[in-house]
């Protein structure tokens, strides 16, 4: 086992804490592209809470289904638990796909910085609604800066967290991942929206979460006359049962016709909604 761990090259993609939405699109992708782009010197690996996740038969699993249950054992996962893995495994590049940079070894670690919540500037009001989300964007900047100089790279979103972090952790390589283009394929929808008798419909498909801006798309629509509203049709995956933010409101928009509340969706039903 020495000998074949010293001969292979290896590749581990941390996501125990990624279950749905974008973050879960994002390490399907990742994961796919790297099954496709590392010739077959290279083990890749998963760090997933649960297997059934990742379909793709190239990618070994690792399974931690204890991670999700709460924060003290994600904690203890990242800065203690991965540091006896990683040096049984002997990864060559241990990427981490969700913001907390991992107490490990390897030759090179980078970590996926997404979540911009800390820099939300919840309200009072936003705070009463969730506040759980409103401990999470107070606490959670705390959590980004232990061991993050230990990163080759960090990777952000937007140029603007690049900033941010640039001044609140002073790490030298910040790298900022642009969204590559949509693989949805056919643009029909264009000959529909040229047409002034045609509804105009808009896709905006989001966790449902108060940073998310689900307010503003409400208020700018109901902010619309009627002339207008009326050939709108604006989608949005939130059906007001998830938390006290959406069915608040569910409760102050339901009545606008061109919003559109259809609840959460998977991955296929979404694309099948873009195409």
């Amino acid at each position: 086992m020495e000998a074949y761990l010293n001969i292979m090259k290896r590749l581990i993609v941390s996501a125990v804490n990624i279950s749905e939405g974008g973050p879960l699109a994002i390490l399907i992708d990742g994961l796919d592209a790297a099954s496709i782009s590392l010739g077959p010197e290279w083990e890749i690996f998963a760090l997933v809470h649960e297997s059934g996740l990742i379909k793709n038969p190239r990618i070994r699993t690792i399974e931690f289904p204890e991670s999700k249950k709460s924060w003290f054992n994600r904690i203890r996962l990242e800065w203690f638990g991965f540091n006896v893995l990683s040096r049984k495994l002997k990864p060559d590049l241990w990427l981490s796909l969700h913001d907390i940079t991992p107490r490990i070894k390897a030759k090179r670690q980078a970590v996926y910085c997404h979540n911009p919540a800390p820099f939300f500037g919840i309200s009072l009001k936003e705070a009463l609604l969730a506040p759980n989300f409103a401990l999470f964007t107070w606490f959670y900047r705390y959590l980004y800066r232990p061991f993050i100089h230990r990163n080759y790279s960090v990777i952000v979103q937007q140029c603007w967290i690049r900033d941010a972090f640039r001044e609140l952790y002073r790490h030298p390589s910040i790298v900022v991942a642009h969204p590559a283009a949509s693989n949805i394929e056919g643009n029909s929808s264009l000959s529909r929206i040229s047409s002034p008798k045609s509804r105009i419909v808009f896709f905006y498909p989001a966790l449902a979460r108060v940073f998310k801006n689900y307010e503003v798309l409400c208020k700018a629509v109901k902010s619309l006359p009627k002339s207008v509203s009326d050939r709108l049709e604006v989608i949005m995956t939130i059906d007001g049962s998830e938390n006290h933010y959406t069915r608040n409101l569910r409760r102050r928009y339901g009545d606008i016709t061109a919003l559109k509340f259809i609840g959460k969706q998977n991955r296929e039903a979404i694309e099948r909604i873009y195409a």
